[in-house]
């Protein structure tokens, strides 16, 4: 891999590491409560206990998945590992990606089809999703080469 390319490389773990990780923090301290978070409650519970656990579940999974992708950019971490790892949160995120804005965010009723909260906001937030998606198969690729 040439210089440009493996830097592109690294900045492109380290901002998806630090992504995953305050996203982690947002969800663990309850400061945030992300669109899964959200959809699993609506579907599951009424129950604030369950609400709180799921929210827990979710921001742990983030910030693991933040501080490994962190170790991978400074090679604490290194080969299959990380290659395992980041083809977990590939597949977590695009079932994400299905589940939330697909089954929960899109409502076709009476021939309607509606966005939540908007069909603008819905886009914004399907585009952020798959740039995080794409970082991630990228990650997961060039850790290949």
């Amino acid at each position: 891999m040439n210089r440009s390319r493996a830097f592109s490389y690294t900045l492109m773990q380290l901002a998806l590491s630090l992504y995953f990780i305050v996203l982690g923090i947002q969800e663990v301290s309850g400061s945030q409560q992300s669109d899964l978070v959200r959809g699993v409650n609506s579907l599951f519970t009424t129950n604030a206990a369950m609400s709180s656990s799921v929210q827990m579940i979710i921001g742990i999974i983030a910030l693991v998945s933040g501080v490994l992708m962190l170790l991978g950019v400074f090679q604490l971490v290194k080969g299959r590992a990380i290659d395992m790892f980041t083809a977990l949160i590939f597949v977590f995120w695009l079932v994400r990606i299905v589940y939330v804005r697909f089954i929960l965010e899109m409502n076709y009723l009476s021939g309607t089809l509606t966005f939540y909260p908007n069909l603008e906001e819905w886009l914004l937030s399907l585009s952020h999703d798959i740039l995080v998606l794409c970082s991630t198969f990228l990650i997961l690729r060039l850790t290949r080469e």
